[in-house]
């Protein structure tokens, strides 16, 4: 190894220091890494973002940093500047890393000392054994004083009764390397599936250039203020949600919306933090900044999420800690009877709580992992399991099962001689184009495209919440609903009511046009159903959901064709925004286990009430705060993504209860009738506990 040094670009003394190099390799000392509350995982993400970098990892205990890249000058130079600047500024985070448990030195170490426990010295091998097992001793007696019967308890335990009970150091020194093998296997499996979990979709602070006068700054992300025109070209991360000022580029939006195509985007459009260019180069005007931004608040869910324990994971603890005192019980009564002190330590070396109290929550997380990169984020594992055994799913309306938008359905005019379709939709657009709401906007918009030409008018009268005025070649006008022209203005429906009355049954807005106080034409605008809606809600049905409910303030009629189209179990309509909660409580005293969907500041206490409360992604900021899990895309499919890989989650783990309980159940009979060594009983049983964490971290990625 190197001598370290401190080369151009990196402080000296207990700043960063290059440990060891190699071609396309750096290892680089951080002393501030040491420090528990500094961020591993924001470090390693901001050196693996770097161009050219293939892989980076911290090591807390040793405090150093080693990055892989491809070798060349430039990606070297942005390794080190970057890890200066971190020196400067280290993030910290307010969940704390997964602890590392043995590092490779120590379990070497002990591997080493269990081979060579014959061809020591007595005396040599007394010292080296109990140098050996020391560490497992004393965290058993800490966990004995502190937290009562554990399973470092049993494990001292037993190393001890190997060591003083048989002097059998050969034994104690192979059973306590294959414990730390097994702690290190477990931590390291622990923390990959903590780290993907943080790493999906963790903010990623970095360095942005900024156009100033003219001229490009470079600029740490935490110093980005709204209003700043940011300049991103291929590679580069964009560190603002914004718009597009100028240029032009394609972007890797996956790590925000799950799509895996890249996506072009020109001036006016909008811009995520935490997305890439790939080619082309964008001006971005900052909107949100900072903690503002929708990575950062997604970011928050995801540390809450972390926090938040399944009951399942709760009651397999409580589940795990209850059969330590069988274990210690079964094993004293058959030492007791057979005074076999090796088949006491081969009995106190099993335990059923490693595969349920760490396979459990690396289960989960990974679940949370393969949901969020699906588009749904849940706010914890009890959001992945609840959303699991939902068997009710209960949908707001409008912007869940259908787009919130409304779209122009039909063009009726009711005199096609004196008023042609074109020459009405150009009258309409001509006075609409002075009105902000959005029907006005879609009338404009298929003028436009029709390329209709502008009809002169008068200045138009808005009339409130009813229509507008205004004459049109010395013609009065009047646009509006119905009962604005038929109450106000004097027209005559009833030659069109067998026309219109079909249409207002099935929900359509109708907004009409008459010229002299005689009705010429309307049009007809829907809030569309999303296109994916009928295929999720079939999906749900395969997936186990037993009951679907759509909730709305609409009127009765509409609202229950709309849910026999749909295919629903029941339509409840006329619904107050303050009783859509009711609705959910209801259905929870009739023992349902509710999801509810829905986007508005009126489902917040819905969202609050329900098992698992889901969130659209253009949901106010008070669903997305009160939903246990928030969709990334305007997509319903990813809401069936979520409740497949939920539904896998606790189907998996029932298996894995049963596997723990019958393979150590199986281990501790054997033992107990002499037929294993404590070797070959924590070989067996640490296996067992590894490989129900190798499944667990692989989970299951649904397919669509």
């Amino acid at each position: 190894m190197s001598k370290p040094t401190a080369p151009s670009g990196l402080s000296a003394g207990a700043g960063p220091s290059i440990l060891h190099e190699l071609p396309g390799r750096l290892r680089v000392g951080l002393p501030a890494l040491r420090d528990p509350d500094v961020s591993r995982v924001a470090l390693e993400q901001r050196l693996g973002s770097l161009p050219g970098v293939r892989a980076a990892r911290a090591n807390r205990r040793a405090g150093c940093v080693v990055v892989e890249h491809d070798g060349r000058p430039a990606t070297r130079r942005g390794v080190l500047s970057e890890i200066e600047a971190w020196h400067r500024a280290p993030e910290v985070d307010s969940l704390p890393d997964p602890d590392d448990g043995p590092d490779g030195v120590e379990l070497a170490a002990s591997g080493l000392l269990a081979l060579a426990t014959p061809l020591l010295p007595p005396r040599l091998r007394s010292v080296a054994t109990a140098a050996n097992i020391a560490p497992a001793v004393f965290r058993g007696a800490s966990t004995l004083i502190t937290q009562g019967l554990k399973v470092p308890v049993m494990d001292a335990a037993a190393l001890l009764m190997l060591t003083l009970g048989r002097g059998d150091h050969q034994a104690a020194n192979t059973t306590a390397f294959l414990l730390r093998l097994a702690e290190y296997l477990e931590h390291r499996t622990e923390r990959r599936s903590e780290d993907l979990l943080k790493r999906l979709l963790a903010p990623v602070p970095g360095t942005a250039w900024v156009e100033v006068d003219g001229e490009l700054q470079a600029r740490p992300a935490g110093e980005l203020a709204s209003g700043d025109v940011l300049v991103v070209g291929p590679g580069e991360m964009i560190l603002a949600d914004g718009r597009v000022h100028s240029g032009a580029a394609t972007v890797n939006e996956s790590v925000m919306t799950g799509e895996s195509l890249p996506v072009g985007l020109e001036p006016g459009d909008a811009v995520r933090a935490g997305t890439t260019v790939i080619e082309g180069r964008i001006h971005v005007h900052a909107e949100r900044v900072g903690r503002e931004t929708g990575l950062s608040r997604i970011s928050s869910y995801i540390e809450e999420a972390l926090r938040n324990p399944a009951p399942t994971q709760r009651l397999a603890t409580e589940m795990a800690d209850r059969r330590l005192g069988y274990t210690l019980a079964l094993a004293s009564g058959v030492f007791l009877w057979t005074g076999s002190v090796d088949r006491l330590a081969s009995m106190l070396l099993v335990d059923f709580s490693c595969a349920l109290k760490i396979g459990v929550p690396v289960a989960f997380r990974t679940a949370m992992k393969h949901s969020a990169e699906a588009g749904a984020v849940p706010k914890g594992a009890a959001a992945v399991e609840s959303l699991g055994r939902a068997d009710t799913f209960v949908f707001d309306k409008t912007g869940t099962l259908t787009t919130g938008n409304l779209s122009l359905s039909g063009v009726h005019t009711l005199d096609p001689r004196d008023w042609p379709e074109d020459r009405f939709l150009a009258v309409m657009a001509s006075l609409e184009e002075h009105a902000q709401h959005p029907i006005a906007r879609s009338i404009v918009d298929l003028s436009s495209f029709r390329n209709l030409d502008h009809v002169s008018h008068t200045p138009v009268e808005f009339v409130v919440a009813h229509g507008l005025r205004a004459e049109v070649e010395g013609r009065a006008v009047v646009l509006g609903n119905r009962h604005f022209l038929e109450a106000h203005e004097g027209v005559d429906f009833a030659a069109v009511e067998d026309r219109i009355a079909p249409l207002e049954a099935e929900g359509k807005l109708l907004v009409f046009m008459a010229c002299d106080a005689r009705l010429v034409g309307f049009l007809a605008f829907e809030d569309a159903v999303r296109k994916e809606t009928r295929e999720v809600l079939k999906g749900l049905r395969a997936a186990g959901v037993q009951r679907l409910v759509m909730l709305t303030g609409d009127r009765r009629g509409p609202a229950e064709a709309l849910g026999a189209r749909l295919g629903m179990d029941q339509v409840i309509a006329e619904v107050e925004p303050e009783g859509k909660a009711q609705v959910v409580s209801d259905l929870q005293k009739r023992g349902y286990r509710v999801a509810f969907i829905g986007d508005g500041v009126n489902d917040g206490p819905a969202l609050a009430q329900a098992h698992v409360g889901i969130a659209m992604p253009k949901g106010t900021d008070l669903a997305r705060a009160t939903a246990d899990m928030l969709l990334l895309r305007e997509d319903l499919r990813t809401l069936l993504q979520a409740r497949k890989i939920a539904h896998a989650t606790l189907e998996r783990l029932q298996n894995h209860f049963r596997v723990a309980m019958t393979a150590n159940t199986a281990i501790m009979g054997a033992a107990g009738l002499g037929l294993l060594t404590p070797m070959a009983s924590a070989t067996l049983h640490n296996g067992t506990t590894l490989a129900l964490l190798a499944e667990s971290l692989m989970g299951a990625s649904v397919e669509t």
